[in-house]
Order: structure tokens, then sequence, then C-alpha cells
């Protein structure tokens, strides 16, 4: 998706190199398509990878603990097995945290899975946080045609990169047209009368609204446990 948004935004810039083209147009369905096509390929093959290589064993199934060096694994229509070892190693993935913004649980929000099956570009993209999930979807997305604002409660973009790395990083993306916003707290979100998300933010000039057509909460990930 990003290679697609960087076509895209090379594509409006061919003038640049004397290079002319019409009119730039996305169409996400489209992308979200290829997109899929690449994972799959990529799935397919890192799973064959893994069945070929030897001394290395591929088990499908749901996985418990017994004891601290035992699991046991539960097999669609196979006995289960025990499996035990010095070392276990849990690699379950995250999931994304969500911060406590009042309203949240009656709007519609999007997280870093959901914003990759879109089928359209979103009129307005409104993003809280400011990491690296934030930034790239939100280049990405102004990279498709959408008018983006990202709402970071920090200081500065990339809290834990120095802070001239993060400076040019918030250049970058004020130079896409991204209205970037720090130091300020999303505390409220609503649906207004035009069927609009509304986001009240809290900044350092005081209390302001921003509205949207779709959110992204992008605060972070936190390990997957269950």
């Amino acid at each position: 998706m990003a290679a697609s948004a960087r076509v895209a935004y090379l594509a409006r810039r061919a003038s640049d190199y004397g290079v002319q083209t019409g009119p730039v147009k996305v169409n996400l369905a489209q992308v979200r398509e290829r997109k899929q096509k690449v994972v799959e390929r990529f799935r397919n093959g890192a799973e064959q990878v893994l069945e070929a290589t030897a001394n290395l064993d591929v088990i499908r199934g749901e996985a418990s603990f017994i004891d601290a060096r035992t699991v046991k694994v539960e097999r669609a229509g196979s006995e289960a097995l025990r499996l035990s070892a010095e070392k276990i190693f849990i690699n379950t993935g995250a999931k994304p945290v969500i911060p406590p913004i009042d309203g949240l649980d009656r709007v519609p929000s999007l997280d870093s899975t959901s914003i990759m099956e879109l089928d359209a570009v979103p009129k307005h993209l409104l993003i809280v946080g400011g990491g690296y999930i934030a930034i790239e979807f939100g280049q990405m997305f102004r990279r498709y045609g959408s008018p983006v604002t990202i709402i970071e409660l920090g200081e500065q973009l990339l809290a834990r990169e120095d802070s001239d790395v993060a400076e040019e990083v918030y250049k970058i993306l004020r130079e896409d047209g991204i209205d970037v916003r720090l130091k300020t707290r999303a505390s409220r979100v609503e649906a207004n009368a035009q069927g609009e998300i509304q986001l009240t933010v809290n900044g350092d000039s005081g209390e302001a609204t921003v509205n949207g057509s779709h959110l992204l909460i992008a605060t972070g990930r936190r390990p997957q446990r269950g």
C-alpha cells in the first residue's frame, strides 16, 4: 500500500521531471486487492519454506500451558499433542492500544488492521497518535489524496527518536500538506449533525474541534495475551 501511495505521489510530480500526465486518481479497492495478493504470496511462500526446513515442525492448533515447560496443542481431527522444552517462546503478535477518549466507544474508528481494508479514499482522515503507525498511514493516505490531521499529545513526533530526527519527519509531513498538531490531547469524539466524526482536542491555544470522515486510533500496540 505504501508503494501505491508513492506511485501516486510521483505521478503528481511528473511535470517536475518533464513528464506530462493527467489528473491522478487512486482506486483504493484495487490497491487493497493488490495488497491482499502480495500478502497471500508472501504467506504461502513463507509456509513452504518453513515446512521444507530440516528439523523444524509446523503444528497447527490451539496451544495452552500445562506447566512451565509443557504445552498441550489441540488439533482439529487429531489427538492433542504434548510438547516439552527448556525454553518456550510466545510470539502471538500485538493488538492496538485504545486510549481513554470520551465517546470513542460510540463512533466508528479504525486501527492499524482495519484501515487497510478500506475500499475508498477517506474525505478527511483524523489520526490520534504520532508514532510510526500514525506517520506511515498519515503520509500514505495523504498521498492517496485525503486531507489528513494528526493529533499527538507529546512535544514531538516519534517520541523514542532524537529530536532532530523527529523534527525532519515533522517537516516532511508538513511539506506533504498534513496538518500536524503537537502537544494536543484528544479528549472527546462524537458524530455531528452532518454525520462526520467530530474530535474535540485541547492544546496550547485552548479547546478546538476537528471534523473528519474517518478516525484512525494509532496510539501504539501491546502484546497479544489471549
